[in-house]
């Protein structure tokens, strides 16, 4: 995917910017849209703290903004299943996870799905399962049950029980 160049700016004020460039790349990241979040997950896996949380919140930001109601949401789906890829460090795998709970959809029950099976990321993935408001979620983690650990069935049990409540089951007005 070619980048323009403001796109590569504003990656580079992320990556290799000190404070004050960094801060003013995060007042602006929604506006990158959907495809800045891949190399921002990249600038994230990186050795650099600072650049990781600064491309951290940036992906918060595109991700919050790609929200909208009305908005087209796809694009930022499709790149938040890049993020949950093997190939990545487990805290990106993690952000990507929580804020496909949030935008997810159909197609992102599909990319979860194999994440249930990994120790270190499995409570991620059904958090993520339990807040996509899809049919589907509800029956992956249904089907996750059949093979889950002991110690793992109680927390499935437990998103599966919340996807049936409602708001004045919560004690809101609703």
């Amino acid at each position: 995917m070619a980048e323009n160049t403001n796109t590569k700016d504003f990656l580079g004020q992320v990556q290799a910017g000190d404070n004050t460039a960094r801060y003013a790349a995060l007042k602006v990241a929604a506006q990158y849209g959907p495809s800045a979040i891949v190399p921002l997950a990249e600038i994230m896996g990186g050795a650099d703290p600072t650049a990781s949380r600064a491309a951290e919140e940036c992906l918060k930001r595109i991700v919050h903004h790609e929200a909208r109601p009305g908005n087209n949401r796809k694009p930022a789906v499709i790149a938040l299943e890049q993020m949950i890829t093997n190939n990545r460090p487990r805290k990106v795998r993690s952000l990507g996870l929580n804020l496909l709970g949030f935008l997810g959809d159909r197609s992102s029950v599909k990319a979860i799905i194999p994440v249930l099976s990994e120790p270190d990321l499995r409570e991620n993935a059904r958090m993520a399962l339990e807040q996509i408001p899809d049919p589907a979620a509800e029956r992956a983690l249904t089907d996750a049950m059949r093979t889950a650990s002991a110690e793992f069935k109680p927390g499935l049990q437990q998103s599966i029980h919340h996807r049936h409540q409602n708001s004045r089951d919560i004690g809101l007005p609703g």
